[in-house]
């Protein structure tokens, strides 16, 4: 790791779970095409290999498919992403929990300015943290 002024004051680990998202009334058979982030297509790759005829697009990210897929409405594309963007933009789960590894997280870690009150927090120990994504 290399030497940084940052040290780590708290940490939230959150599960992820996929799903392939359409517009309402889309059924799968329709699907030809799915957009989503890079990270969360090659977390469903046992999706893709049962799925061969189905084409990946890396998209900037996964909420922002789901929005693409909707403004467009186009019924031959889907997005994957999870359960929260397909509230907000009012998208259909066609199929749901669709990722590889079931014990999926993410961890956001907050980082602060070594201070006083930053080394406090931390009980003055100097500590390394890995974080793992499932890619």
């Amino acid at each position: 790791f290399r030497q940084s002024s940052l040290v780590s004051t708290g940490e939230v680990v959150i599960p992820i779970a996929q799903h392939l998202i359409a517009c309402p009334g889309v059924s799968f058979s329709e699907i030809e095409v799915v957009q989503s982030h890079p990270a969360a297509l090659a977390q469903c790759g046992q999706f893709f290999v049962a799925h061969p005829h189905l084409r990946k697009v890396e998209a900037e990210d996964t909420a922002g498919s789901v929005a693409q897929i909707m403004q467009r409405r186009d019924r031959g594309v889907a997005a994957i992403a999870g359960i929260r963007a397909a509230k907000i933009y009012g998208a259909l789960v066609v199929k749901a929990d669709i990722q590889d590894d079931p014990k999926t997280y993410t961890r956001f870690v907050l980082l602060a300015a070594n201070s006083k009150s930053a080394a406090a927090n931390s009980s003055s120990k100097e500590t390394k943290r890995k974080t793992n994504h499932a890619s």
